[in-house]
């Protein structure tokens, strides 16, 4: 509104000139004397063709649209005008929007109003002296500029990492370059901004408009709102305070902001009216106010219609613009130096190593200058990986172009038959070298020249590995575009550009060496995200570790970003055998795995589910919500989805364990002493009973899957005369007929067709052991501990039709009980207090013979 004012006199005056030269030339009776000052003449022709444009919109020759607030005009219409008077289309739309106008109209107005505040008696003094015509160093310039300096802009942007990953950065970097390199040239008093236009390819109107410091290059203007505000936020612990609590709020900011009157404000009444209305539910309000659901909800979480967030963020701008009007910014920022981001992306990691161009040469000399076929292509990669030490985790390469001074013709040839049978090659290649046909220790790619090498490390206590087909969100784009700066040192040498050019060649790569393949990109900036198998190559790449990304990323999720682990930790070694032993035992005891990864855990104790939440933050911030379910006295949880993800990956079968009869790799826990404490520690309390003389636990799985027959491959083992004969002699129970073991045995001295049955069922029974529990006896058992395994009572459903049999784990003795009550206690309150009671004496010394030094537990204050 004031810039209107102030332009208004001015703006009557032009408008009150016809289009005669000399009605122009009206205009400089003021002072003819600036006739003279250097680009005059420009200058002139630049004054008129911006009253020609000011006068077709006033006139209603422009067609104006009002989209978001903002003025959209034809593309038609300002390409005609930018070419009439040979102007860039983007300096017309600022006119036409009143965001800019030519520097001899300010001079001009500043005079104007000079003379009219003399008429009145008023004396005034420029504070630069008298206004000048040209735009040269002692030229009206921006008011308090944030960034004045290239140092001052190159360190900005180590703070706004982000704006790299922009496709059209290098070009606007470029051209910010120029720009200041013209205003180093300005204050040296020694360039003529006609020659320069032309020697850096610019405009003569850009040129000028730049040495004005007016219409500034878009990034330096884009950067120096961010910068504002984070100067704004560390000088005032924060963002500006823009209170919009009612209608009068938002009415008030429509004055102030009448472009936005355009905008509807209908939802804002029904917002603050609805926001604090907890009388009614979600889908009553939806129906009063004809509003779906989903806006009822933003609503009372505090988002309100889009018009309140921007009548919010002009404002703030409005107080962050009147704060930096006066602001001395070097007291905010920090010192400068030379640490931009450009500079860390020139460090080398040492994760990508080159291959000797001398080894390169040897292996390819019979090949050189000579057409590419597919046999030789294998044979030189071939003795290349050969060549390589046998250490996996690192990523090798060799630059066919430098490397072996392929000609363009041969290199195009070569290049198109990599891509043409990349997977057959690299198939071949692995079978030359005693691999099988789809190993994975062993991944090629060919980008830009460059062959790849990659021998990843495939050990599956490996968390990246694990939480391959998960997704890893970084903070957010600045974290983003500072891993791809890094990635770009690491890369040095390839595309052309900044980190957009090394995501483009990074996305080329990935696809080829990872296990998915897909169009999408592999590193997507929109979501700040990188896939799981992806950010394994990268970390190799790089020469890091997973642990490194602790507090860059913000998640870990599935494909569509819901949920999660928030804030991931990344425990390795030891530490993450021992974790997985615990959550693979809580697991396989009282969980739900689904094949999408979702874990429903059910226990009727709630100190439990504390112990085990707890277990589960040390991969994240993971908060189990329990509800009970009074009909099963149970509580039920979830666990995030990359858990179970990982846990299949770790050899868990998903769906119905009791059907599948599946069980576990025990070998992922036995090797690791601590690891199988752990892993028994956490089966106890899920699924065991502890005794003063034994601990026990059971399991239980289907014979006969009944109304699940063909399901997960399923079929029946007994046969339908063996199901009627638990239906027959066993003893009813909640909805089924259990027959104990010994029952079954009692059975076989019966008639000789019971007898027969029955034999035939224990048979089966017995050919057809419980999976889980045997592993959990391995695992016992490499404790030292010895356990006996039996079934124990079979069951038939009635309502699912399933036979099911139980199996039980024993300690052998009260000896070997004690035995495992100490080296791992039960992680139950209630069951640890029984074994306390039990383990006053006895075991220890037998540990301590064979160099095992035990926690005395059992002697601690209770």
């Amino acid at each position: 509104m004031e810039a209107d004012k102030k332009l208004s006199p001015l703006r009557a005056l032009l408008q009150s000139l016809s289009a005669s030269d000399s009605s122009y030339e009206s205009l400089f009776e003021i002072d003819m004397g600036k006739r003279s000052a250097p680009h005059f003449e420009w200058h002139y022709d630049e004054v008129k063709a911006w009253t020609e444009v000011m006068a077709a919109k006033r006139q209603g020759k422009i067609a104006t649209l009002i989209i978001q607030g903002k003025e959209r005009f034809k593309v038609d219409e300002v390409k005609e005008l930018a070419m009439r008077f040979n102007l860039t289309m983007d300096k017309v739309v600022r006119w036409l929007r009143d965001e800019g106008r030519p520097q001899l109209i300010n001079v001009l107005a500043e005079k104007q109003r000079e003379g009219r505040m003399k008429r009145n008696g008023v004396n005034t003094v420029m504070e630069k002296g008298e206004a000048d015509l040209d735009l040269g160093a002692n030229s009206t310039r921006r008011r308090n500029p944030i960034l004045k300096t290239r140092k001052e802009y190159e360190v900005a942007l180590k703070y706004h990492p982000k704006l790299r990953l922009k496709k059209s950065f290098d070009k606007a970097h470029s051209e910010v370059r120029v720009f200041f390199t013209l205003q180093e040239a300005l204050q040296r008093d020694d360039v003529d901004v006609s020659k320069f236009a032309e020697e850096h390819g610019l405009s003569l109107s850009r040129a000028f408009d730049w040495s004005s410091e007016e219409n500034l290059p878009k990034l330096l203007e884009l950067l120096e709102g961010f910068e504002l505000r984070r100067l704004f936020e560390i000088s005032n612990e924060g963002p500006p305070e823009v209170p919009i609590k009612s209608m009068e709020d938002v009415k008030r900011l429509l004055q102030e902001y009448p472009v936005l009157q355009q905008d509807s404000y209908e939802n804002c009444e029904k917002y603050f009216e609805v926001k604090d209305d907890w009388s009614r539910t979600q889908l009553e309000l939806a129906e009063i106010y004809r509003v779906s659901k989903d806006r009822i909800v933003k609503w009372r979480s505090g988002q309100g219609p889009q018009v309140i967030a921007k009548l919010r963020r002009f404002e703030q701008e409005r107080i962050m613009s009147e704060w930096a009007e006066h602001e001395d910014f070097a007291s905010h920022r920090e010192s400068i130096d030379d640490d931009s981001i450009e500079a860390q992306s020139r460090t080398t990691f040492g994760g990508l190593h080159k291959i000797p161009q001398s080894r390169v040469q040897e292996i390819s000399l019979r090949t050189r200058n000579k057409k590419w076929t597919y046999d030789g292509l294998i044979d030189v990669v071939e003795q290349l990986c050969k060549s390589l030490p046998n250490s996996t985790s690192r990523v090798f390469y060799s630059d066919f172009r430098s490397d072996l001074g392929v000609t363009p013709e041969h290199f195009e040839n070569l290049e198109h038959l990599f891509q043409l049978s990349r997977n057959s090659l690299e198939q071949a290649v692995r079978e030359r070298l005693g691999f099988e046909k789809d190993d994975g220790r062993l991944r090629l790619g060919f980008v830009d020249g460059r062959l790849y090498i990659w021998k990843p490390d495939l050990t599956p206590m490996r968390l990246i590995n694990a939480y391959g087909t998960q997704f890893f969100y970084f903070n957010d784009k600045d974290e983003l575009a500072r891993f791809m700066a890094e990635m770009k040192g690491v890369l040095e040498g390839t595309r052309k550009g900044g980190v957009c050019s090394t995501i483009e060649h990074l996305n080329d790569l990935l696809p080829q060496m990872t296990s998915k393949s897909s169009d999408i990109s592999f590193i997507n900036k929109r979501y700040n995200r990188v896939r799981g198998d992806s950010l394994s190559l990268l970390v190799d790449l790089s020469g890091r570790v997973l642990a490194d990304f602790k507090g860059r990323i913000s998640k870990i999720t599935g494909h569509n970003g819901q949920g999660g682990i928030r804030n991931p930790k990344f425990p390795d070694g030891e530490d993450l055998r021992i974790l997985v032993a615990r959550i693979v035992a809580i697991v396989v005891s009282d969980c739900y795995l689904r094949p999408n990864g979702a874990i429903e855990y059910f226990e009727p104790e709630i100190e439990r589910i504390r112990i085990v939440e707890r277990i589960l933050k040390e991969f994240g911030d993971i908060e189990l919500k329990p509800v009970y379910i009074e009909r099963d006295n149970v509580y039920t949880s979830c666990f995030p989805s990359p858990i179970g993800k990982a846990l299949q990956y770790w050899s868990l079968s998903p769906s119905d364990k009791t059907v599948q009869n599946s069980g576990f790799d025990p070998a992922l826990i036995e090797s690791s002493w601590r690891a199988s404490g752990a892993f028994m520690e956490e089966l106890i309390p899920q699924d065991g009973t502890v005794k003063s003389s034994r601990m026990s636990w059971t399991h239980s799985h289907a014979l006969h899957p009944g109304n699940k027959t063909g399901k997960f491959g399923a079929f029946p083992i007994i046969s339908q005369e063996e199901a009627s004969l638990i239906i027959e002699h066993g003893k009813p129970g909640k909805n089924c007929r259990r027959l104990s073991m010994g029952k079954l045995i009692e059975l076989k001295g019966k008639s000789h067709q019971i007898a027969q049955i029955a034999a035939e069922l224990e048979k089966k029974i017995l050919k057809n052991p419980n999976n889980l529990i045997n592993n959990e006896k391995r695992i016992a058992e490499s404790l030292g501990v010895k356990v006996v395994v039996s079934p124990y009572s079979i069951r038939y459903h009635q309502k699912t039709a399933r036979v099911s049999v139980s199996w039980v784990a024993r300690t052998a003795n009260i000896h070997e009980a004690m035995k495992l009550a100490m080296v791992a206690p039960p992680n139950d309150v209630k069951k640890r207090k029984i074994m306390r009671a039990s383990l006053r004496r006895r075991i220890h010394d037998e540990f301590a013979n064979n160099g095992i030094d035990l926690e005395k537990w059992w002697i601690e204050d209770e």
